[in-house]
């Protein structure tokens, strides 16, 4: 008997001690020291192979990772050991909305039998039920959670969406005004002013901007966004801040909106003209995607590059960039880099980057002195057919980016001392019911071909 309770002692000691790891492993995943807390939660695994709360947040991670599948094994297993564990199911419905929704409505209607007011979830429920085009039951959810939490945005944001997918457009646009009336937040305003856009309803979105700038006179957003709408005071090209915030927000989102929804296809068009003017790749060129994004044009560009870099202004577009096959990450404006990096590449690729730009003499100049003799530019561009109303050769655009007359970027290519090799109309994206009508333009510099292996490389 009196060897007994030592043993019982350094059991509970014992398991403490492994639910203090998960502790500091859930503070370090939260982080997002991601590598610590791996090598945590499988050191308690490996001592305590059913600790759920190991289970639940090394699955979460895992699905951090892109490693999905694996991550819904692991919150499934802490499940079917606990089935009441609340935060397992919230979490495990949100892996699902990547994969099924059908399964994500039955992870979060589980969760709300042990917690039926829970906010998070029945925002979550909403946004699965809207996925799945059950647009009324989502917009009840909503509504539901405004009147329990009426500061809180995320349902005002998500409502207006729900609106605007059931073609309820002015009840989207009231939705947002009665959110910024509530809380006058960014969001809330940049949202409101992309319904208002798209809905031909200009002079009301530079209002709202206007309103913005009274709040926040210095919002980089809402000076490009006045610009834009206006015509006014319009920028030689977007300010970086602008460029930087934009797409910090849309990387979460960025890919499934383009690609699963607006039939995006800047990428490809660059990889086939690249393929027209250089022929079948040798993995021998040293490459730079400028304004890299994720890294949708990686796979494009890889074939020909004995070194692939990525350049961006976005942190957060670069870290969704960081799996695709680039040798070196940067965040770094593009010209700027370019710039900096004399006579090092033989291939400057850009898909949809140049359209932040009006007047393209800077970047295509800092284009021109990174290349090598004989070396390539092939980028995208939003075209401006109708060249007798745009007398400078580009114009900004209500939703802010620009677009630019063929005659107008041959002859800015020919300053920068480049040899226009081909310029071809296709359609880029899909906006709304329409074609966003583009220019794929690919270019050769007019120096000599010549071997400069030995130049810098930055």
């Amino acid at each position: 008997m009196k060897g007994g309770k030592p043993k019982a002692k350094g059991a509970k000691k014992g398991a403490q001690g492994l639910q203090e790891r998960v502790l500091a492993a859930i503070a370090a995943q939260r982080a997002g020291r991601l590598d610590e807390a791996e090598k945590a939660y499988l050191a308690v695994l490996e001592a305590e192979p059913v600790n759920v709360d190991a289970l639940h947040y090394l699955g979460v991670l895992r699905h951090q990772q892109g490693r999905t599948a694996l991550g819904i094994d692991l919150v499934l297993r802490a499940i079917t050991l606990r089935p009441d564990y609340f935060d397992a199911l919230n979490n495990i419905g949100n892996m699902y909305l990547r994969f099924g929704p059908a399964e994500a409505v039955t992870a979060y209607n589980k969760a709300l039998r042990l917690r039926p007011s829970d906010p998070g979830v029945l925002r979550n429920l909403g946004i699965a039920l809207r996925q799945l085009k059950r647009h009324e039951e989502a917009a009840e959810l909503f509504q539901r959670g405004i009147r329990e939490r009426p500061d809180d945005m995320e349902n005002y944001y998500s409502l207006a969406v729900a609106y605007k997918e059931m073609g309820r457009s002015d009840d989207a646009v009231a939705t947002l005004r009665k959110a910024i009336e509530v809380k006058p937040e960014s969001e809330g305003f940049r949202r409101l002013g992309q319904i208002l856009y798209g809905l031909r309803r200009t002079d009301e979105a530079a209002q709202l901007h206007e309103a913005w700038l009274r709040i926040e006179p210095d919002n980089p957003i809402a000076k490009h966004m006045l610009a834009a709408c206006t015509s006014r005071d319009v920028p030689a090209r977007a300010a970086d801040a602008f460029v930087s915030r934009v797409f910090d927000g849309f990387a979460e989102s960025f890919e499934e909106v383009l690609v699963n929804r607006l039939e995006y296809r800047a990428p490809e068009l660059v990889g086939k003209a690249l393929r027209r003017i250089a022929g079948e790749p040798r993995g021998d060129l040293d490459v730079v995607d400028a304004g890299c994004g994720t890294g949708l044009l990686a796979e494009y560009l890889k074939p020909f590059a004995r070194r692939l870099i990525g350049v961006d202004l976005s942190s957060k577009m670069i870290v969704k960039a960081a799996p695709r096959p680039y040798d070196r990450l940067i965040v770094y404006e593009l010209a700027a880099f370019l710039d900096s990096a004399p006579r090092s590449f033989d291939v400057v690729a850009s898909a949809d980057t140049l359209v932040y730009f009006g007047d393209l003499r800077e970047v295509l100049a800092a284009a021109r002195r990174s290349l090598r003799d004989g070396g390539r530019l092939v980028f995208t561009l939003e075209h401006a057919a109708d060249e007798a109303e745009v007398p400078v050769g580009y114009r900004i655009h209500p939703h802010g980016r620009y677009s630019h007359t063929e005659p107008y970027v041959r002859g800015t290519l020919a300053e920068a001392d480049f040899e226009v090799l081909e310029i071809q109309k296709a359609h880029l994206r899909r906006e709304g019911a329409a074609y966003v009508d583009g220019l794929v333009v690919a270019a050769r510099t007019a120096g000599r071909t010549g071997d400069t292996s030995s130049s810098p490389n930055p």
